[in-house]
């Protein structure tokens, strides 16, 4: 199964169909989740969705990604406040998102992302 959500025209994966993506089973895409190295979210009706632009055309997971899923994670309890944070337009990067960045992959630019990562999960654990 695969959905579409219109925020940045993010495709969502079934768990099924993120684990072939990935080339995993069951098992080991909970311990990614678990360990925050994939984004994992629920939606209204109790659908456990998988957002696709987390993942190379290759399946991988996106250069930077887990670093920032991590922190942002850790922060909030809401993972669909990171879905968003990460396909927010940012001005810094003429309207390109958090996602476009990394699958671009310019260093400098990853690391500008992980310090506004690194930014707004201290802001978020301090209202917490």
């Amino acid at each position: 199964m695969t959905t579409t959500n219109s925020r940045a025209g993010t495709r969502f994966l079934s768990a099924q169909t993120c684990q072939e993506h990935l080339g995993v089973t069951r098992e080991e895409l909970d311990v990614k989740v678990a360990s925050r190295l994939v984004l994992q979210m629920t939606t209204s009706d109790g659908v456990t969705v998988y957002p696709e632009a987390q993942f190379t055309a290759t399946g991988e997971l996106l250069p930077g990604l887990a670093d920032i899923l991590s922190m942002l994670l850790r922060a909030t309890f809401d993972e669909w406040t990171v879905f968003y944070w990460l396909t927010a337009p940012l001005d810094d990067f003429g309207g390109c998102t958090a996602l476009d960045v990394l699958r671009l992959g310019n260093r400098s630019e990853l690391d500008l992302i992980r310090a506004f990562a690194y930014d707004d999960a201290s802001a978020w654990e301090s209202t917490r």
